[in-house]
Protein backbone atom coordinates (compact mmCIF):
# COMPACT_ATOMS: atom_id res chain seq x y z
CA UNK A 1 0.00 0.00 0.00
CA UNK A 2 1.24 3.48 -0.78
CA UNK A 3 0.72 5.88 2.12
CA UNK A 4 0.02 9.51 1.43
CA UNK A 5 -1.11 9.13 -2.17
CA UNK A 6 -4.65 10.28 -1.53
CA UNK A 7 -5.68 13.89 -1.67
CA UNK A 8 -6.40 15.46 1.70
CA UNK A 9 -10.04 16.09 2.46
CA UNK A 10 -11.61 17.60 5.58
CA UNK A 11 -11.87 14.97 8.29
CA UNK A 12 -9.14 12.66 7.00
CA UNK A 13 -6.33 13.96 9.19
CA UNK A 14 -6.92 11.27 11.81
CA UNK A 15 -6.55 8.52 9.24
CA UNK A 16 -2.85 8.33 8.42
CA UNK A 17 -2.43 4.84 7.01
CA UNK A 18 -2.40 3.94 3.34
CA UNK A 19 -5.40 1.65 3.80
CA UNK A 20 -8.54 2.72 2.00
CA UNK A 21 -11.24 2.63 4.67
CA UNK A 22 -14.93 2.86 3.96
CA UNK A 23 -14.85 6.36 5.41
CA UNK A 24 -12.03 7.50 3.14
CA UNK A 25 -13.72 5.91 0.13
CA UNK A 26 -17.02 7.61 0.96
CA UNK A 27 -15.37 11.02 1.30
CA UNK A 28 -13.40 10.65 -1.92
CA UNK A 29 -16.51 9.37 -3.68
CA UNK A 30 -18.80 12.09 -2.32
CA UNK A 31 -16.49 15.04 -2.95
CA UNK A 32 -15.41 14.01 -6.45
CA UNK A 33 -16.85 16.16 -9.21
CA UNK A 34 -16.99 13.26 -11.69
CA UNK A 35 -19.03 10.58 -9.86
CA UNK A 36 -15.75 8.80 -9.20
CA UNK A 37 -12.37 9.61 -7.78
CA UNK A 38 -9.17 8.82 -9.66
CA UNK A 39 -7.49 8.21 -6.28
CA UNK A 40 -10.16 5.68 -5.29
CA UNK A 41 -10.10 4.15 -8.79
CA UNK A 42 -6.33 3.64 -8.51
CA UNK A 43 -6.70 1.97 -5.14
CA UNK A 44 -9.64 -0.18 -6.27
CA UNK A 45 -7.67 -1.34 -9.33
CA UNK A 46 -4.86 -2.32 -6.94
CA UNK A 47 -7.32 -4.30 -4.81
CA UNK A 48 -8.62 -6.08 -7.91
CA UNK A 49 -5.11 -6.87 -9.15
CA UNK A 50 -3.97 -8.03 -5.70
CA UNK A 51 -6.94 -10.36 -5.26
CA UNK A 52 -6.47 -11.75 -8.79
CA UNK A 53 -2.80 -12.41 -7.98
CA UNK A 54 -3.76 -14.09 -4.68
CA UNK A 55 -6.28 -16.29 -6.51
CA UNK A 56 -3.73 -17.30 -9.14
CA UNK A 57 -1.16 -18.07 -6.45
CA UNK A 58 -3.61 -20.16 -4.44
CA UNK A 59 -4.78 -22.03 -7.53
CA UNK A 60 -1.23 -22.78 -8.70
CA UNK A 61 -0.48 -24.13 -5.23
CA UNK A 62 -3.45 -26.48 -5.41
CA UNK A 63 -5.49 -24.51 -2.86
CA UNK A 64 -9.00 -23.14 -3.02
CA UNK A 65 -9.34 -19.72 -4.59
CA UNK A 66 -10.74 -16.80 -2.57
CA UNK A 67 -13.61 -16.39 -5.04
CA UNK A 68 -14.35 -17.77 -8.48
CA UNK A 69 -15.14 -14.99 -10.95
CA UNK A 70 -14.37 -15.86 -14.56
CA UNK A 71 -13.24 -12.33 -15.42
CA UNK A 72 -11.24 -9.82 -13.39
CA UNK A 73 -13.54 -7.56 -11.38
CA UNK A 74 -13.74 -4.05 -12.78
CA UNK A 75 -13.56 -0.81 -10.82
CA UNK A 76 -17.23 0.22 -11.30
CA UNK A 77 -18.36 -3.12 -9.81
CA UNK A 78 -16.01 -2.69 -6.83
CA UNK A 79 -17.21 0.88 -6.31
CA UNK A 80 -20.83 -0.32 -6.38
CA UNK A 81 -20.04 -2.96 -3.75
CA UNK A 82 -18.59 -0.34 -1.41
CA UNK A 83 -21.48 2.06 -1.97
CA UNK A 84 -23.91 -0.78 -1.26
CA UNK A 85 -22.14 -1.60 2.02
CA UNK A 86 -22.16 2.04 3.13
CA UNK A 87 -25.92 2.27 2.43
CA UNK A 88 -26.48 -0.98 4.32
CA UNK A 89 -24.56 0.26 7.37
CA UNK A 90 -26.53 3.50 7.30
CA UNK A 91 -29.83 1.63 7.02
CA UNK A 92 -29.09 -0.56 10.06
CA UNK A 93 -27.69 2.34 12.12
CA UNK A 94 -24.07 1.12 12.15
CA UNK A 95 -22.50 3.87 10.05
CA UNK A 96 -20.37 5.66 12.64
CA UNK A 97 -17.14 7.45 11.73
CA UNK A 98 -15.20 5.04 13.95
CA UNK A 99 -16.71 1.94 12.35
CA UNK A 100 -16.17 3.37 8.88
CA UNK A 101 -12.50 4.19 9.65
CA UNK A 102 -11.84 0.70 11.05
CA UNK A 103 -13.33 -1.11 8.06
CA UNK A 104 -10.94 -1.64 5.17
CA UNK A 105 -12.42 -1.47 1.69
CA UNK A 106 -10.50 -4.61 0.70
CA UNK A 107 -12.23 -6.63 3.46
CA UNK A 108 -15.67 -5.56 2.22
CA UNK A 109 -14.76 -6.23 -1.40
CA UNK A 110 -13.42 -9.71 -0.62
CA UNK A 111 -16.56 -10.54 1.37
CA UNK A 112 -18.82 -9.31 -1.46
CA UNK A 113 -16.81 -11.17 -4.12
CA UNK A 114 -17.02 -14.40 -2.11
CA UNK A 115 -20.79 -13.97 -1.85
CA UNK A 116 -21.25 -13.10 -5.53
CA UNK A 117 -18.73 -15.56 -7.00
CA UNK A 118 -18.52 -18.54 -4.64
CA UNK A 119 -16.24 -21.44 -5.49
CA UNK A 120 -18.26 -24.65 -5.69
Amino acid sequence: MIAGTFMTLPGLAAERSGVLSLRRFELLDRFSAMDHSSEADFYLRGISDGLAFANASLESGGKTRLFCANLPTDVPELRAMLREQIKFLDRIGQKSDQAMERTAAVAIILQKLREKYPCR
